[in-house]
């Protein structure tokens, strides 16, 4: 195996099959990045086991050739040593050589040289990137969009391993992404091009970063089965295990009737949030906001630290007197993943669960638990 390549290239690719190669191991040969030249040029992969990322440098791009001088074989080598040494050399290609069985030559154009030890790549587990399963196809920048709205709810703490996923479900005609920790929720639809009915665990980190592979103008590809779930973006995949066992059921927790509402600009809102939410630290971000026709406070009260309100200047309140109680960060990061200046909160009552949204665009709902009134 050898082949010569345009350095920053070669550094694009190790950079992206590295990113979910651990820093330690209890197997220590996933310490090690698979390089394989094929007919499809050169391919680079790597994973911690549960996740794997493989990345794809073809022989000519543009018309410009990437690779050249190439016998095709495989090998495995330490990801972060090959990271290194391909970052601190210069020049503008690097030659890779197998010289001896278990040896690597690694050199410039400005005669830098090293000796790397490499391993057969028959040790490496196995790891199947066939496009196989349910395919749902995306528009890259709907589906980053989508997670980025979802996954920030899903829980963070070691509690059950369901909640720290994102539930993807196929009903025939929306792909619904819904995540959850106990005390929020976030939803969020997709037009679906399958009308086939699966649901899915995908670990919520895991998912986010296969958000990043997604391109703004090219499609994503998801292809599902019962085990794994595949995303493919142009020349990178990423194969990961599902969480096992039943997600919640939480698919009826959201209200269908609301009486009170309350439309809000989301700078001004956020603004008046943050104006009050210093003196909450010794109430887990605890505000209240007291809304009347005419006149909507945001409040915080604290026996260590006194009390501040701030009164909104825009907003449009429908309902009878109501007060209600909450933890700031969680209604900020909604409207921060609904995206829009119009916000609508809907209310069943005081201690209800109410929804977050875009007034105009109900296909992203959030939903919130109160907390006691102070």
């Amino acid at each position: 195996m050898k082949f010569t390549i345009k350095r920053n290239e070669f550094l694009k690719g190790v950079t992206s099959a590295s990113r979910f190669v651990p820093s330690s191991a209890t197997n220590p040969i996933l310490l090690n990045l698979v390089l394989m030249i094929n007919e499809t040029g050169l391919v680079l992969y790597g994973g911690n086991g549960d996740v794997y990322l493989q990345t794809v440098i073809p022989f000519v791009s543009n018309d410009t050739e990437i690779i050249r001088d190439y016998e095709e074989g495989a090998i495995l080598i330490n990801s972060k040593i090959l990271n290194e040494i391909v970052k601190t050399v210069d020049g503008e290609e690097i030659s890779f050589d197998i010289v001896e069985e278990g040896v690597a030559k690694i050199e410039n154009d400005n005669n830098t040289k090293y000796s790397l030890n490499v391993i057969r790549f028959e040790e490496y587990p196995d790891c199947n990137f066939e496009e196989i399963g349910t395919k749902i196809q995306l528009k890259g920048s709907e589906f980053q969009k989508a997670v980025n709205q979802v996954a920030f709810a899903a829980s963070q703490k070691n509690s059950r391993i369901q909640l720290k996923a994102v539930n993807i479900e196929n009903n025939g005609t929306s792909l619904v992404f819904l995540a959850t920790d106990g005390s929020r929720l976030a939803k969020k639809e997709l037009p679906s091009t399958s009308k086939d009915v699966f649901t899915l665990n995908v670990d919520a980190k895991t998912l986010l970063e296969a958000s990043k592979i997604a391109q703004e103008n090219d499609t994503i590809e998801m292809y599902a089965t019962d085990k794994k779930v595949l995303f493919k973006c142009l020349e990178t995949k990423i194969i990961t295990n599902l969480i096992g066992g039943d997600y919640p059921n939480v698919k009826n927790i959201i209200p269908k009737t609301f009486y009170y509402y309350l439309e809000v600009n989301s700078n001004d809102f956020l603004n008046a949030i943050n104006s009050v939410a210093m003196l909450t630290l010794d109430r887990e971000n605890i505000v209240k906001v007291t809304m009347m026709e005419g006149n909507v406070v945001v409040s915080s009260k604290s026996q260590n630290s006194g009390s501040g309100e701030k009164i909104l200047s825009l907003f449009r309140y429908t309902g009878e007197r109501l007060e209600v109680s909450f933890n700031y960060q969680y209604v900020v990061d909604a409207i921060r993943a609904v995206g829009s200046q119009d916000v609508l909160l809907s209310f069943v009552g005081e201690m209800k669960p109410f929804t977050v949204s875009d007034k105009n665009d109900l296909s992203n709902i959030h939903l919130i638990t109160p907390v006691r009134t102070y």
